[in-house]
């Protein structure tokens, strides 16, 4: 079987001693935690050897030789120690990573660590593990798992256990501390062009369960090899509907797609797309997570700002006298029958052309935004 290269996507993360060594900070306190290869620590005034063993991180002190033990939990660049007796936690973020600018919000929703579901060579795999795993998946395909389907992908999970394991922290913590749409794009661009990459000329049953997880709810449908974009149905189902409802504020009034109409217009998107312009390429393979923050800005905004907004997107092409505070963007009506007019029809066709990834500063520069997972979590 050939090995994955990419650790990122490969399983769910886990701890294993190599990976803790180093300097942490408490977040609370500020106080120094350092770990050494060589067993020993420095943490404030007490010296002494630390070990790991079955879920727990245990600490000798040198002087007074007392050891004191806690439960260990990990992510990345994050690390948290629980107090057997007391259930008191100490939260650490490594120094000099980008965990430390993360809120406080975020670090301090760390739950206790949960026992181990499986274990190999003093390193496991616990259920907050697969729950990172399952936030980067849903992060990628757009929507939650039934409970069956998780339940057999934590069995998965499980069973791949021997293999070579990998990450989900990095991917998770730049999520969370990346509040810009065209940036959170941008890493599910990378994700999933990743992904496809690795995964393209394997037989699925030599696939991780998280890429056969993906492709069971998505499907990749044009890539282009230079900048290695992977266009999939969600993001171009999400483009048309972006479009439509551009189309919608031009003529102030909902717009319909005839089946057969919009089905065409799919198939020219998805054959041309390896030719189109960067900035093209990547709106496109963004437009599952934009449309989901232009909806936000939408809702958020009121008549007066939705107006500026169509008329930023649009200039003159918007509709005149509408009252904006009665159009929403959502999923686009389709007919079984009949065909646009020709007014819709040259509408659409200078949309098409447009350059979306320009048009769309409008909505989203000049704005706070909340972090993906506060708004657009499935």
């Amino acid at each position: 079987m050939r090995k994955l290269t990419i650790s990122l996507l490969l399983m769910v993360a886990v701890v294993s001693a190599q990976e803790i060594y180093g300097e942490w900070i408490a977040q609370r306190t500020g106080e120094i935690l350092k770990l050494s290869e060589d067993g020993s620590y420095m943490w404030g005034s007490s010296v002494g050897n630390f070990w790991i063993e079955e879920g727990s991180i245990l600490f000798r002190d040198a002087l007074t030789n007392d050891i004191q033990s806690y439960a260990l939990g990990f992510a990345g660049d994050v690390m948290q120690f629980t107090d057997y007796w007391m259930g008191a936690r100490t939260l650490f973020v490594r120094k000099g990573s980008p965990a430390e600018n993360l809120p406080p919000t975020i670090l301090e929703d760390v739950e206790s660590v949960s026992p181990p579901l499986a274990e190999k060579d003093g390193v496991w795999l616990r259920e907050e593990d697969t729950e990172l795993a399952f936030e980067v998946l849903h992060f990628i395909i757009g929507e939650s798992l039934s409970e069956e389907e998780g339940s057999q992908l934590v069995d998965a999970w499980i069973a791949e256990f021997k293999a070579r394991i990998g990450s989900f922290a990095s991917a998770r913590d730049e999520l969370y501390r990346t509040p810009a749409p065209w940036e959170v794009g941008k890493l599910r661009r990378r994700l999933l062009s990743e992904i496809y990459k690795e995964s393209k000329d394997l037989p699925t049953g030599e696939q991780s369960a998280f890429i056969r997880a993906v492709y069971r709810h998505l499907e990749v449908l044009a890539f282009n090899e230079k900048e290695t974009h992977a266009l999939t149905d969600r993001d171009l189902e999400a483009y048309l509907d972006y479009v439509t409802f551009l189309i919608t504020l031009s003529t102030g009034k909902p717009t319909a797609w005839p089946q057969a109409q919009r089905d065409s217009v799919a198939s020219r998107i998805v054959s041309e797309f390896p030719t189109y312009p960067l900035a093209k390429r990547e709106f496109l393979c963004s437009a599952q997570v934009l449309l989901g923050y232009f909806g936000y800005a939408w809702d958020e905004a009121d008549a007066a700002e939705r107006g500026r907004i169509a008329k930023g997107m649009l200039g003159d092409a918007a509709a005149s006298d509408v009252d904006y505070g009665m159009l929403a963007p959502g999923v686009s009506v389709t007919t079984a029958k009949g065909k646009m007019d020709d007014a819709t029809l040259a509408a659409l066709a200078k949309l098409l052309a447009m350059d979306h990834k320009a048009t769309m500063k409008t909505w989203a520069e000049g704005r706070s935004w909340p972090y993906y997972y506060e708004i657009l979590t499935p």
